[in-house]
């Protein structure tokens, strides 16, 4: 059986990281998160080098469209996500920014490398 490969297209403070979390846990494939965020160039420079057979949830943000993206879309189910209350969202994004924290993972299989 195939493992699902999954791409969720969201913005900020969506709940987005909760929800990869799940369906990570629910297809058991790796979460590689936001792995095409500024913060880690190295590891969007090196996604190719990935065993994408193995399945994949991958979170992606507007603002992380990489060169990848479009063979990543044409093989992966596409899911997006966003949040109705903007003001909350955007309430959010200013508290997380001010106080540097994000979230707090509890328990994750979270790919890391």
């Amino acid at each position: 059986m195939t493992k699902p490969k999954i791409v969720v297209l969201t913005s900020y403070r969506s709940g987005s990281t909760a929800f990869c979390d799940i369906l990570s846990q629910q297809c058991q494939v790796p979460n590689y998160d936001e792995w095409f965020h500024d913060a880690h160039p190295d590891r969007w420079l090196n996604f190719k080098k990935l065993n994408l057979d193995q399945g994949y949830v991958v979170k992606i943000m507007l603002d992380q469209i990489r060169k990848p993206f479009k063979s990543l879309i044409k093989n992966s189910l596409v899911l997006g996500l966003y949040r109705r209350d903007v003001i909350s969202q955007l309430t959010s994004y200013f508290i997380c920014h001010q106080t540097g924290r994000w979230h707090i993972k509890k328990k994750s299989i979270t790919a890391r490398l």
